[in-house]
């Protein structure tokens, strides 16, 4: 792969694609290696302790990758309607 050439590209759903796989994954690496460390250091709270609070973060992250998901395609479906698309 050519990353130079890669790295110059304007099209804007490939950097869209970047900036969210970026912000997953760094979302990602928050709820599963800071926080518990966190709580565990600073509050005092051990692993046992912290999964009320670890639970209500992760089913709180699924329902916003749902919901994103749900508005994403929504909305694209409301700004490209299938006849304009097919034409």
């Amino acid at each position: 792969m050519d990353w130079a050439r890669l790295s110059r590209t304007t099209r804007p759903d490939f950097w869209g694609a970047a900036l969210g796989h970026f912000s997953i994954n760094y979302g990602f690496y928050f709820v599963m290696t800071w926080l518990p460390t966190f709580l565990r250091t600073e509050r005092g709270l051990s692993i046992l302790d912290s999964t009320g609070y670890l639970a209500v973060l992760i089913s709180g992250s699924f329902c916003g990758y749902l919901s994103g998901g749900f508005l994403a395609v929504n909305w694209l479906a409301f700004l490209f309607p299938l006849r304009t698309a097919a034409r």
